[in-house]
């Protein structure tokens, strides 16, 4: 079976790389003909990392896409706006892993507010990420309907 690479996304989110193993990483990727890359907000701090992504996203014709609140979404509300502020002006798109404790905890109060309050602070365009393995099959069609309402699409691990 082929597969077309325009409907494949890659992803950079290991944290135990060198920056010339992610500057080939990307090379090697994007060759490939990928419709986008996720990295975490990190490398948007790192000038010439950054620099290198968005001429590479050009040369290959990819999306960039950030990651926030990778890998758990357990972080704090404020911790993952600050990434989003990070990524402004540098990703299209943001994939947001959403709070698996409010989620598994039923808090919907607390998910609506966090995906309010981060819906809010970007024109990206916005991926909520859901953790669906660890999830009833109550919380994902509840989360899920709150990501109707709300906005974005639905992104699953």
């Amino acid at each position: 079976m082929k597969i077309d690479p325009q409907i494949v996304e890659a992803a950079i989110l290991n944290k135990n790389m060198c920056l010339d193993s992610i500057y080939e990483y990307i090379n090697n990727i994007a060759g490939f003909g990928v419709r986008g890359m996720c990295f975490p907000s990190s490398f948007v701090n790192i000038s010439n990392l950054r620099r290198f992504i968005e001429e590479a996203s050009y040369k290959y014709d990819f999306e960039i896409i950030g990651v926030v609140g990778y890998p758990n979404g357990d972080t704090s509300a404020g911790s993952k706006l600050t990434e989003i502020s990070d990524l402004c002006g540098f990703a299209g798109t943001l994939d947001i892993v959403l709070n698996p404790i409010y989620i598994q905890s039923e808090m919907w109060q607390f998910v609506r507010g966090e995906m309010i309050e981060m819906f809010v602070s970007t024109n990206a365009n916005i991926r909520w990420i859901i953790e669906t393995p660890t999830l009833t099959d109550g919380q994902i069609v509840a989360v899920s309907q709150l990501i109707l309402e709300t906005g974005g699409g639905i992104k699953t691990a």
